[in-house]
């Protein structure tokens, strides 16, 4: 079995101005020849535009298709507003991507090997990842996301199992939403042991951990940026409870329901397709899988053939 690929993070720490937001010149003028590097040159250009650049703080955000991405992009535009006013308008994605600071992948690869830049992401435990693409994308509800399923996999309205079939067959997916996580930001799984905000995606608890990180880069009030409160709101002020349903936002529920859509067979294939994710970040095998007690000795083998009847 490939050997645990966690990396030990470390906690950095950024002076801040008495408002909360750090007043610094644009380190983009800070990148150098450094003829002894030891780091690559240039990351992969796959996915590279998934790092989000917010230069004032010196942040580095890799957001990931079906982690939240939607309401990460608008927090962090809503953010960069008090620096780049035209933020105020249009869409939330994209507005931050190196190529829209006019950044080379060069530039980019060395922020992420420079210690000075925090380096954040948030992972999700892939089988719930998974359903979240298929409730996202291929169900019976007008969604602009069935358009992706339809390219994908020649129908709008797949089963779940028949998507699930699609994972054994070449070539893999390109689709991002389906896309391992290990291959985001120009591949996580070369990359990861720069980053020293590495979180699971908890609607729970990603409201304290996304303050948490904004305080570490420099944001002394994160309820000072517009987005914050309307993408990572509080729990209802009453029963303390976070309820997702009544988000007007994007979302799918999928932690909920997660365990009706899978069959023993279905979980080990995704499970298999996405071993890389579990091992990069350290991820277990979910409670809910455990009840079939042979989860382990047959995932690990990479052979889920003599599930399908059970």
């Amino acid at each position: 079995m490939k050997a645990h690929l966690l990396a030990a993070c470390t906690i950095g720490h950024n002076e801040a101005t008495s408002s909360g937001s750090r007043a610094v010149e644009d380190p983009r003028a800070e990148v150098i020849a450094q003829p002894n590097r030891t780091h690559p040159v240039q990351l992969p250009g796959d996915l590279a535009d998934h790092l989000l650049v917010i230069p004032e703080h010196k942040l580095l955000f890799c957001y990931i298709a079906k982690n939240n991405c939607l309401s990460f992009n608008d927090l962090f535009r809503s953010l960069r507003e008090r620096y780049d006013p035209s933020l105020a308008e249009g869409p939330s994605f994209g507005r931050n991507s190196y190529t829209n600071h006019n950044m080379t992948l060069e530039q980019l690869t060395e922020y992420i090997y420079d210690p000075t830049w925090h380096k954040a992401v948030f992972y999700r435990e892939p089988l719930v990842r998974f359903v979240s693409a298929y409730r996202s994308k291929c169900v019976r509800e007008k969604h602009a996301g069935n358009e992706v399923c339809q390219s994908q996999f020649g129908i709008k309205h797949p089963l779940f199992k028949s998507v699930v079939k699609r994972l054994t067959r070449e070539p893999p997916i390109e689709n991002p939403h389906w896309r391992p996580q290990a291959d985001f930001c120009g591949g996580l799984s070369g990359i990861l042991s720069e980053f020293q905000t590495i979180e699971p995606l908890d609607a729970r608890t990603s409201r304290e951990k996304v303050a948490k990180l904004l305080k570490q880069v420099g944001i002394e009030d994160p309820e000072s940026i517009p987005a914050f409160n309307e993408r990572f709101p509080p729990p209802d002020p009453e029963t303390g409870v976070w309820r997702p349903e009544q988000s007007p936002f994007h979302t799918t529920n999928a932690d909920s329901v997660v365990a009706e859509y899978y069959t023993p067979f279905t979980a080990c294939t995704v499970f298999q397709y996405y071993l890389d994710d579990f091992l990069l970040f350290g991820i277990p095998a979910p409670e809910w899988t455990r009840q079939w007690d042979f989860h382990a000795q047959h995932w690990t083998t990479g052979d889920c053939k003599p599930l399908q009847w059970i």
